[in-house]
C-alpha cells in the first residue's frame, strides 16, 4: 500500500503480484482523496474494502478516473515450470 493511498500492491500465496493504481497522475494529491482501509503486510480477502477514493475530489482536481492494474505473471511461470 502507498502511503498516498492512490496504489496498492497485492501479492497472493503463489507469489502473483498485481498492481492496481486508481485514476491517473493521482499520486500528486498526496493522499487527499484517499482513505486507506488496509496497511502493508495485512493478509487480505476477494471482495475486501482495500481503498476509499473521493471521486469528486478527484475530478475537481482535474484528474483522469481511469484505473489500471498490472499482473506480474512471470513469477507463476517460473514456479509452474519447477
Amino acid at each position: 500500500m502507498y502511503p498516498t493511498g492512490h496504489a496498492v500492491g497485492i501479492k497472493s500465496d503463489i507469489g502473483a503480484e498485481i498492481l492496481i493504481h486508481v485514476g491517473m497522475d493521482t499520486v500528486t494529491l498526496n493522499g487527499s482523496c484517499f482513505a486507506v482501509k488496509v496497511k502493508a503486510g495485512d493478509y487480505v480477502k476477494a471482495g475486501q474494502l482495500l481503498v476509499r477514493a473521493n471521486i469528486e475530489g478527484i475530478k475537481k482536481e482535474g484528474l483522469i478516473l481511469q484505473h489500471r492494474s498490472l499482473l506480474q505473471i512471470q513469477q507463476i511461470i517460473c514456479k509452474l515450470r519447477r
